[in-house]
């Protein structure tokens, strides 16, 4: 957003505020980025982490550095420690227990049943019980459509901090396991258009069948 003003009167044009169709940066902020580059290309990796270049529709400088990730969120990305028996060995579980995390706002279609639908889905062999859901109030966003330039209606998101204690059972344990891995550190919980403006974030992480008792059940 900006304030339009007349070049000959240095005054504020009749309508005032103006929208330009990007992003301003403060000084000292900048993007994280990943990038995958085949050697055979014959790019220097140092390419992409040193020297400068430039940005924007002014041309400013930027400068590339080696980005620090945070150890916490490290930990985080790597794959949950669930319970799976040794290749060739015969397990006697006949399910697993996961806790599904939501990490950022996901809209889902119905806030009255909080059974999360994910994606990719379970496979025909797999069947996935909720046990519990701990679901906060919802959260109500809209915005606009940046290609067509009309604005989007407001729809209830579930928040971040929910989450859902599944059971899943079928297959062998070395399935399931494989299964619930491939959900984490994703946007499982996000509709498809919504993932790559980081919606539905999932983490998944162990959780010992001890923590329930009596019958499965959602709460608000």
């Amino acid at each position: 957003m900006g304030l339009s003003v007349e070049d000959a009167t240095r005054r504020a044009k009749d309508g005032l505020l103006y929208t330009l169709n990007m992003l301003r940066f403060a000084h000292g902020s900048g993007l994280v980025t990943w990038a995958e580059v085949p050697r055979r290309d014959g790019l220097d990796p140092d390419a992409l982490s040193r020297g400068v270049a430039r940005a924007g529709s002014k041309g400013h400088l930027v400068h590339f550095e080696e980005a620090a990730i945070d150890a916490a969120w490290a930990d985080l990305q790597q794959p949950p420690a669930l319970d799976e028996a040794p290749v060739g060995a015969a397990s006697s579980a006949t399910e697993t227990h996961a806790l599904l995390y939501l990490a950022t706002p996901a809209r889902m279609p119905d806030y009255r049943n909080p059974a999360p639908t994910l994606r990719p889905a379970a496979p025909a062999a797999l069947t996935v019980t909720v046990l519990a859901a701990f679901v906060d109030e919802p959260m109500c966003i809209g915005g606009l459509d940046s290609v067509s330039m009309t604005p989007q209606d407001n729809r209830q998101h579930v928040a971040p901090g929910s989450c859902w204690f599944v059971s899943v059972s079928g297959g062998t344990s070395a399935e399931r396991a494989a299964w619930l891995r491939s959900l984490h550190a994703t946007h499982t919980l996000a509709e498809p258009d919504a993932a790559a403006f980081g919606y539905g974030l999932t983490l998944v992480g162990r959780l010992p069948p001890a923590v329930f008792e009596g019958e499965p059940r959602a709460r608000h």
